[in-house]
């Protein structure tokens, strides 16, 4: 492995997925790309009248505070690279990987396959379609204590 993607937007399953991903580039000596992803819209929130008052960020200013935040804090080793991406997270997501990414990290939230079967999420488009392998951390599954020691 050579280089380790991320998909990062400050919940605490991404918050999961990056400790995973760290931990494999680490332990492989590869590079690591920490992906966020900001919705398109056809206009700027807050342009029209949407009750964001001035000073407010948008969503993708917020979005990008937490990127670098999170990649601030990763170990130089890592060589972490914040990337931030506008559009449609699967298909950001993916279209990133096919420039050279070995391995992609997902968080998953509660629900498993059927939920993400229902609610065509992201991780689902992902692994669908993506050019490289896709790890998902599931959520909320916690290791036996006897295999942390």
């Amino acid at each position: 492995l050579r280089v380790i993607g991320v998909a990062y937007d400050g919940t605490a399953t991404a918050e999961t997925a990056l400790e995973i991903a760290l931990d494999l580039a680490l332990a492989n000596g590869a590079a690591l790309r920490v992906f966020t992803v900001a919705r398109k819209y056809a206009h700027v929130p807050g342009a029209s009248g949407d009750g964001r008052g001035p000073g407010v960020p948008t969503e993708a200013e917020v979005l990008r505070g937490m990127l670098h935040e999170a990649v601030a804090t990763l170990p130089s080793e890592a060589r972490a690279l914040p990337v931030f991406m506008r559009g449609f997270a699967a298909d950001e997501l993916i279209e990133a990987v096919d420039v050279g990414v070995d391995l992609l990290v997902l968080g998953s939230r509660a629900g498993g396959p059927v939920r993400r079967k229902i609610h065509h999420s992201v991780t689902s488009a992902v692994i669908e379609r993506a050019a490289c392998p896709v790890l998902i951390a599931p959520s909320g599954v916690k290791a036996p204590e006897a295999t942390l020691a």
